[in-house]
């Protein structure tokens, strides 16, 4: 059943994507984010009320502490790398994380994959190498070093970087509650953070929420709280750096297909390729994990 929430939810998210770029060309990256952090929040209210309050243990709160704050700095850093770069392109690459994740979750859970794992894992990354195709026939060191070298790509890096450790403090938080508590605590605190910034410093951006594609802002939410709860329910049973590995390929499977037909994006035949060597190391943790 795990495995079964985690691929649901790796399906949905890249839903989520679309819709944040599309609501890009009328809104600024942080209001973008306000605005899921806040229509999200009765969403989990009401799960975490239909489900019920747990027991907290109080390291729960220096979690959250530690948490929080990386997952508000990565979300507007997303966002505003999909402004900037093509989905198929740039998304990918949050494929590294589960790569980082071998190493952090040993040292936080104790969570060591088997062969098998780590080579699944390692060929969703060669996979998100090869989605650009058209570079990697340039040369190989070509295609590493345009990783390194643009903006757009660097901010994923840094981001599959801190999400390595993210993955691991939602898992812990769980532990010490539930995944409805976790979920309404983190929003709440984005969504009051959020609002503090836009009621104090862009109060006449208020006006242009409410005017704009509005629809946009409310659809994200909701598709996000339903992925987020199916993953995070997901993760309570497996290692998370299967789960992440799975969810990051669902990505890169709807990048592709949104961004050749939703934004007309070019090359998608390496995209294809790359991701089909990235399903072939899903393939081995489902099957051997």
């Amino acid at each position: 059943m795990g495995f079964i929430l985690i691929i649901v939810s790796s399906l949905v998210y890249p839903l989520v994507d679309v819709l944040k770029k599309k609501a890009t060309k009328n809104y600024g990256v942080k209001i973008i984010f306000w605005g899921i952090a806040t229509f999200s929040l009765p969403f989990y209210f009401f799960y975490m009320m239909y489900r019920g309050i747990p027991e907290v243990d109080p390291y729960f709160w220096l979690i959250i502490a530690i948490d929080v704050p990386l997952l508000i700095y990565t979300s507007i850093l997303l966002i505003k790398d999909e402004k900037i770069a093509p989905i198929s392109t740039t998304l990918p690459l949050l494929s590294f994380t589960p790569v980082f994740l071998i190493l952090t979750s040993y040292l936080f859970l104790g969570e060591l994959p088997n062969k098998y794992g780590i080579i699944g894992i390692i060929l969703v990354v060669i996979g998100a190498v090869l989605l650009k195709g058209e570079e990697v026939r340039q040369g190989l060191w070509k295609r590493i070093r345009h990783i390194f070298s643009t903006k757009a790509t660097l901010y994923i890096l840094i981001i599959a970087f801190i999400w390595s450790f993210n993955a691991n403090f939602a898992k812990m938080a769980m532990m010490r509650s539930s995944v409805e508590y976790y979920l309404f605590v983190v929003t709440l605190l984005e969504a009051v953070a959020m609002n503090v910034w836009l009621f104090t410093k862009h109060r006449h951006d208020i006006k242009k929420v409410t005017k704009g594609h509005l629809l946009l802002l409310l659809s994200a939410a909701a598709i996000t709280a339903i992925a987020n709860i199916a993953f995070l329910n997901g993760l309570e049973t497996i290692f998370v750096s299967y789960a992440i590995a799975i969810k990051r390929a669902g990505l890169i499977v709807g990048s592709i297909v949104f961004g050749a037909i939703v934004f007309k994006e070019k090359n998608i035949k390496y995209r294809i390729a790359g991701a089909a060597v990235m399903l072939f190391g899903i393939a081995f943790i489902l099957v051997f994990h």
